[in-house]
């Protein structure tokens, strides 16, 4: 069972999906399943079981809970993409003091207008700190 902030992986059309459990706002509209990533329409929900949608039994197991689950993304090589859509690139320490250092960018016009980072003691700190920032 997740709890409110939990992330995890789920493979989805032979993908790997990196979820996430996140607040539910307020203002769903009400002919939906609440807004779940898996609310459409029987698929698993946030409560690990079975359901169908509102539209089918009239009444959705996410009404009672505060949080739905969110697709943050398709992962590629452990890594969710940058909030404009670019994959992040890994920078190994240079040397022991170092962290190392994942980051994403994009430039026009000669400039960077957008860029992004993470790091960790370890390469796989640093892909946790960029998945976390979701």
């Amino acid at each position: 069972m997740h709890q409110l902030g939990d992330q995890w992986i789920e493979t989805i059309d032979g993908q790997e999906h990196m979820l996430k459990a996140v607040e539910q706002s307020s203002n769903i509209n009400d002919d939906t399943c609440g807004g779940c990533f898996f609310g459409v329409c029987g698929d698993i929900c946030n409560h690990g079981a079975l359901h169908f949608c509102r539209y089918r039994t009239g009444k959705c197991p996410l009404d009672n809970v505060d949080w739905i689950v969110k697709d943050l993304g398709i992962l590629r090589n452990g890594k969710l993409p940058s909030s404009f859509g670019v994959y992040p690139t890994t920078s190994a320490p240079e040397d022991e003091n170092e962290p190392w250092c994942l980051y994403a960018w994009i430039a026009e016009n000669g400039k960077i207008v957008k860029e992004v980072k993470a790091w960790g003691e370890t390469e796989q700190q640093a892909i946790d700190a960029w998945n976390r920032r979701a």
